[in-house]
């Protein structure tokens, strides 16, 4: 197991005599050793990099954060009395 970035080398793939199917996720496919990959039969795929959700659900996320604060701020008591 490794991050996309790192890519398939040689050397990785070595290490795995008897792996059969590789999965990258977002990124990585530059990074491997396609002829290798394709010499020893072995099976990959990927997954692209959802670059607009990722940018979606972050905007979300700090919303949601935002609103959760304020509700917190209100039922709090006021601590400055």
């Amino acid at each position: 197991m490794r991050h996309g970035m790192a890519g398939l080398t040689r050397a990785y793939l070595e290490r795995m005599p008897k792996v059969e199917i590789c999965a990258l996720h977002g990124v990585g496919l530059e990074t491997s050793n396609l002829p290798t990959i394709k010499a020893r039969g072995i099976a990959l795929t990927m997954t692209p990099v959802l670059f607009d959700d990722v940018a979606d659900l972050a905007i979300v996320n700090r919303a949601v954060r935002h609103r959760q604060r304020r509700q917190a701020r209100r039922s709090a008591p006021n601590q400055h009395q």
